[in-house]
């Protein structure tokens, strides 16, 4: 059984995953956690997001860990979420999702849950980043099992330009 703990008020539950997430963005390619710990990454292809705005918008992965208590695995992630104005940027607020994927030893997903994040963006900034920060718990998890496991991010794109990006 997996179950969530952190700040309340954006608590999201799933058939089998539930997370909590507080407040943040963020991005990076993968790590590994620590030892035990699921390897944590962001799927290439879905790292980065095309906006009308005209900005640059990236998913990269601040931070991950994991613990073991009373027979059941902690998570803790850190995205971090950036943008940058293009070339014609315009002042506007990027409404976007994105997705936490818990995958087992064989890569069958577990659970996928997606978030919706809202970021005022900025053209006379050069950077602007939102955190997201992300805490699991898995209940009746061994460290052998946790370290056979992935957990997965991406922005939710539409199939077509998901697919597009992939082959870049």
């Amino acid at each position: 059984m997996i179950a969530a703990f952190g700040r309340p008020h954006r608590i999201l539950a799933a058939p089998i995953l539930s997370l909590v997430v507080l407040a943040g963005l963020g991005g990076c390619a993968g790590t590994d956690g620590g030892a035990g710990c699921p390897r944590v990454a962001i799927i290439h292809g879905l790292d980065r997001l095309e906006t009308p705005s005209g900005f640059d918008v990236t998913l990269a992965l601040a931070d991950s860990g994991c613990s073991f208590a009373q027979g059941a695995l902690e998570l803790d992630y850190a995205l971090n979420v950036i943008a940058r104005p293009g070339l014609s940027p315009r002042t506007d607020t990027l409404e976007a999702r994105y997705f936490v994927a818990l995958v087992d030893a064989a890569g069958t997903p577990m659970d996928k849950t997606s978030f919706g994040l809202s970021l005022p963006l900025d053209p006379s900034r050069a950077e602007l980043v939102l955190r997201e920060t992300i805490r699991q718990k898995v209940d009746a998890v061994t460290p052998g099992q946790a370290a056979d496991m992935q957990v997965l991010f991406g922005f939710q794109l539409p199939r077509e330009q998901a697919l597009r990006q992939h082959q870049l």
